[in-house]
């Protein structure tokens, strides 16, 4: 998905869900692939990540 905007902009992204199967310290990686034409580098920040606990059943494995 193209995040390019010429300025800065907030904007709000589900990225799905992950299952966790034990307890412990984890890392999440984000990774920019590619680079609109437009752009002039490439850039990412977050200003904050939100993970919201599901009951088990719901859980759906995307990766």
């Amino acid at each position: 998905k193209d995040e390019y905007n010429a300025t800065a902009a907030a904007a709000e992204y589900d990225l799905g869900n992950f299952t966790v199967s034990t307890g412990g310290n984890y890392a999440l990686r984000f990774t920019v692939v590619g680079k609109n034409a437009a752009a002039t580098d490439w850039k990412m920040a977050f200003d904050f990540i939100k993970l919201i606990p599901q009951k088990a059943s719901s859980f759906r494995s995307r990766y």
